[in-house]
């Protein structure tokens, strides 16, 4: 049960069938550097003492006793002399049926002591300390005794009658290997063996959830949503991958410049990061693709309600009056303070004003110019020139008239 060291000091201190206070107090020092409980180190010390004297009662008590025909003595049938195995009850010659035969002592003295013992843990001690019984019939009924209690996994002591039992297997494989009665039990055990562990396993973590119902209905709760929080971060997993996969798309598109695979791969992308489709669109009017920038700064940078103000918007408004597009680039022109309904105010449409004007006179198309200004002369007169809610002073600074002659001004000093 303890090791070598533990159990050599053991059978020196009880080899004169006494133990006393020294031999304790050495036993008891070693036992608790090896960490071993006191009180169940004393427990078992002292059942071995009782046995160890039960048993030199009973040597002394065998030399004195005559010889008789109870079970573990019997040798010779009484009837017709014939050799008779000791577990039989009857001759196999003659039939003759013993009679006065004793129960085998070992299982009967076990059960009385564990009667004696209220705690299942003194319980284990006893019987997985308790002698292996030396007789051959002894042994029998004594495996015999315990198999049902060892079956029953239920049973608080299934786990110590498993460890004796494996012990008394182990004595009749050594002592009694080809017995016809023993052998049975010999080659079953390791099958059962196995079962039973299973069984325990089993029983042990049913037992654990029991114990620990709070928790239990925890774990179940958890175990229900686990599936659907699994499915949730698989797809959000792909998402994230096909996002990934996309992006890497348009960058190889744009490096490849090839305007069909660039416009097809920006239909397909996600809605990406203001920051990176802005960084996109100055790229793509680098290489001259005008179309596809305006695809991506309308589908993937607009956003609604606000005024755009940033590197793409300008670069794009520059891009479209360089290509002369300029109904497309007013939507485009930087609005520094629109009213609450998003309208420009006189400073942003005199800068658009300005900028195709400067445009036209610099590839030389004056009456391009001139015929621009005609045309959106009328944002003057609808805003500025017919607004009750200006003086006569505001509307002759700032209406038509004055913008009129701005530009004429300057289409003049070209």
């Amino acid at each position: 049960m303890y090791d070598e060291r533990i159990e050599g000091l053991i059978s020196a201190a009880l080899a004169d069938g006494e133990l006393t206070e020294k031999e304790k107090q050495i036993l008891f020092k070693k036992a608790q550097a090896e960490g071993i409980d006191l009180d169940e180190f004393e427990m078992v010390l002292d059942a071995r003492l009782v046995e160890l004297k039960k048993a030199e009662k009973a040597a002394e008590a065998a030399k004195s006793a005559p010889k008789s025909n109870k079970y573990g003595d019997v040798r010779k049938c009484p009837n017709c002399g014939a050799m008779v195995p000791s577990l039989a009850g009857t001759c196999p010659e003659c039939g003759y049926e013993f009679s006065g035969i004793e129960a085998n002592s070992s299982s009967k003295k076990l059960a009385e002591q564990i009667l004696e013992c209220f705690s299942n843990e003194k319980r284990s001690v006893i019987i997985e300390t308790f002698p292996v019984p030396n007789t051959k019939a002894d042994l029998f009924e004594f495996l015999t005794a315990i198999q049902p209690r060892m079956r029953d996994v239920s049973d608080p002591l299934s786990a110590a009658y498993l460890k004796k039992y494996e012990e008394c297997i182990n004595k009749a494989k050594a002592t009694f290997p080809t017995d016809p009665n023993l052998r049975p039990f010999i080659e079953t055990f390791e099958e059962e063996k196995k079962v039973l562990k299973r069984k325990h396993s089993t029983h042990a973590f049913f037992a654990w959830f029991g114990r620990h119902k709070v928790l239990t209905v925890f774990l179940v709760l958890f175990l229900i949503g686990l599936p659907g929080a699994i499915m949730d971060i698989i797809k959000e997993n792909r998402a994230d991958q096909a996002k990934e996969d996309a992006i890497e798309r348009v960058e190889n598109a744009i490096k490849s410049e090839d305007q069909d695979e660039i416009m097809a791969a920006l239909k397909e992308a996600p809605k990406i990061e203001k920051e990176k489709a802005n960084n996109w669109v100055v790229r793509l009017l680098e290489d001259g693709h005008l179309d596809e920038a305006l695809y991506l700064y309308e589908k993937r940078c607009k956003e609604p309600s606000t005024y755009r103000n940033d590197e793409a918007c300008k670069a794009l408004y520059a891009a479209l009056i360089d290509a002369e597009r300029m109904d497309e680039a007013w939507k485009y022109v930087e609005l520094t303070d629109p009213d609450e309904n998003g309208i420009a105010n006189v400073d942003d449409v005199k800068r658009y004003m300005t900028d195709v004007v400067e445009h036209y006179c610099k590839q030389g198309k004056k009456d391009e110019a001139r015929q621009f200004v005609k045309e959106h002369l009328v944002w003057y007169i609808n805003n500025i020139d017919n607004n009750a809610e200006l003086g006569a002073q505001d509307k002759k600074d700032y209406g038509s008239d004055a913008i009129n002659k701005q530009m004429t001004k300057l289409i003049n000093n070209y």
